[in-house]
C-alpha cells in the first residue's frame, strides 16, 4: 500500500459547534474523515460516542469540547473552546391579593421588578402575563420582597433554586 493508502487509514477529526433553539443546548456537526467510531467530551464530566450529538449545559461558561476520531491504525482529536451563554431558567413571582399597593422584589440585593397586579387563577408559568418573570442564571438566590406603603407593609423572603430551562412560581400571600 502507498503513502496515499495509508494517509486515506488516518482519521482527521473535525466539527462544527451551533446554539440549538432551547437554552444550553448545543448542535454538534461531526466532519471528520477517515474515522470508524467517535468519542466525544463535552468539557463537563459528560461524554458520547454519537456521530452528531447534541448536548445540553446546565451552566454558561466556556467549555473544552474533544472529539477523537478513531481510525484502523490511529486516532486524531480537535479540541476547541465552546462558549455556553444563553442558559437561564426564570422565577414568577406574583400576589395571591388585590392591593393598591406593588410589591418592589430583589434577587441576591438587586432590584428585579415590581409585581403591579394580583394573579389568583393557581401558579402562573413564567409565560403567564400580569407577573413579574425575572430569568436568571441557574443557581440558588435570595429573594426579598416588600409592599409599598407606609404604613405597615407586608414583606417576604426566602432562598429559591432557578434551574436550567426551568420555572420557580414565588406567591406572594396575605
Amino acid at each position: 500500500m502507498g503513502q496515499t493508502g495509508l494517509s486515506q487509514l488516518n482519521p482527521v477529526a473535525d466539527y462544527v459547534a451551533s446554539p440549538g433553539q432551547e437554552p444550553g443546548l448545543i448542535l454538534f456537526d461531526n466532519k471528520s474523515k477517515n474515522a470508524i467510531r467517535y468519542e466525544w467530551d463535552f468539557g463537563d464530566g459528560t461524554t458520547s460516542t454519537t456521530i452528531s450529538p447534541r448536548h445540553r449545559y446546565a451552566n454558561n461558561g466556556t467549555y473544552d469540547v474533544r472529539l477523537t476520531a478513531v481510525g484502523l491504525l490511529s486516532t486524531n482529536t480537535l479540541r476547541l473552546d465552546i462558549g455556553v451563554r444563553n442558559v437561564t431558567g426564570s422565577v414568577s413571582f406574583y400576589t395571591t391579593f388585590d392591593s393598591p399597593w406593588s410589591v418592589d422584589v430583589y434577587l441576591n440585593d438587586r432590584y428585579v421588578g415590581a409585581v403591579a397586579q394580583s394573579y389568583t387563577l393557581g401558579s402562573p408559568d413564567c409565560n403567564t402575563g400580569l407577573v413579574l418573570v425575572a430569568r436568571q442564571p441557574p443557581g440558588s438566590y435570595y429573594y426579598r420582597a416588600k409592599q409599598r406603603v407606609l404604613v405597615a407593609p407586608r414583606s417576604w423572603s426566602g432562598v429559591i433554586t432557578i434551574e436550567a430551562g426551568g420555572c420557580v412560581s414565588i406567591p406572594f400571600d396575605k
